[in-house]
């Protein structure tokens, strides 16, 4: 899970939200500091009222620029991942204009964050040398082919299941176009099956 934001992804978070938005972003650290921005001379400075959301956990709106230190109009959201803080997001410009930016403003920044986080898990798996597998044996010959560097562990040496090979893309084809060998099971039972496949289908 990421914890803390590099100076490389806030710029890259900023970048993509004006592309949506056309107003100013600062993204500003826990601590007050702007680290990222897209007016470049304010990335380095202070931000006293980006520090009072990080602090207080709330978006505050500003009416009026140069009230605070280093602060000009607009709205600051804190930005949490995984109920961890970890920045907060500046719009710069009126409040009545860019309020209906923020809750794009925080999708985007998620967005981004759970990519970089897909990313690192990717590095870390393909970093891993050996595999536990857990499914029919039959599927470990492709997963060797493919990944010759690789060892993959079955379980069981005789994980065999033979209703699974007489699965072909033919038959598969032919009971989706003529919609025939429908498995029925009982609600409750489809609601739990869905759940998981549901979570898979989120993961892009």
């Amino acid at each position: 899970m990421i914890t803390h934001i590099s100076h490389t992804l806030a710029q890259q978070i900023v970048n993509t939200i004006k592309d949506v938005c056309s107003y100013d972003i600062n993204f500003i650290n826990p601590s007050g500091t702007i680290i990222a921005s897209t007016n470049s001379a304010r990335i380095g400075t202070y931000h006293e009222i980006g520090r009072k959301a990080a602090v207080t956990g709330t978006t505050i709106e500003v009416a009026e620029s140069d009230n605070f230190t280093g602060t000009r109009q607009g709205i600051n959201m804190p930005l949490y991942h995984e109920d961890c803080l970890l920045a907060v997001i500046g719009i710069t410009g009126s409040p009545e204009k860019v309020r209906k930016y923020a809750f794009l403003a925080q999708r985007i920044t998620s967005l981004l964050i759970r990519e970089q986080e897909l990313g690192q898990y990717s590095r870390h798996q393909a970093d891993k040398k050996q595999f536990i597998i857990a499914t029919e044996i039959e599927t470990i010959h492709k997963l060797k082919n493919d990944n010759p560097d690789k060892e993959f562990i079955p379980v069981h040496p005789k994980t065999i299941c033979g209703q699974m090979k007489k699965v072909t893309l033919e038959s598969v084809q032919e009971a989706l176009e003529k919609e025939q060998y429908v498995v029925e099971v009982a609600e409750d039972i489809r609601q739990r099956a869905w759940a998981p496949i549901e979570r898979m289908l989120q993961i892009k």
